[in-house]
């Protein structure tokens, strides 16, 4: 039998590509694990700041609940002082109207004050009797 360059050469190829792939598999695993470790521990990194951050999501939700509610407080106190102020306008309005009527009754008794100071209730008989009398008293 005759052994052939060819067949050697593929044969020796064959078993030195089999040896390769042996040694990359097997020293391949160490890298890989290496490689998984890493990554797990990036993953339990990355959930942890998932979970923290749903903590302070919550906690920011509560917050603006609040806030939320102070502000409708806020607006209802408002709405209340709004209520009052116009109610002071209009009873403002009112003492003014008041007040400006007085003035005119004011105004009116002054006249007849300076119409009675020039021109003086005249009486006669017994009415100049009896207020002399009542002045006598």
């Amino acid at each position: 039998m005759k052994i052939d360059l060819k067949l050697i050469i593929i044969t020796s190829l064959s078993i030195l590509t089999l040896i390769f792939v042996y040694l990359w598999w097997t020293g391949g695993n160490d890298y890989l694990e290496k490689e998984n470790r890493k990554l797990n521990t990036e993953i339990k990194k990355i959930q942890d700041q998932r979970d923290s951050l749903l903590t302070e999501r919550k906690i920011l939700e509560s917050e603006y609940k609040i806030i939320q509610e102070r502000i409708k407080d806020k607006e209802a106190f408002i709405k209340s002082l709004n209520l009052t102020i116009e109610q002071y306008r209009i009873n403002l309005k009112n003492t003014q109207e008041d007040l400006d009527r007085e003035r005119k009754k004011l105004a009116e008794i002054d006249k007849e004050i300076e119409k009675l100071k020039k021109f003086p209730f005249e009486r006669i008989g017994e009415q100049l009797f009896n207020s002399l009398k009542n002045k006598l008293k």
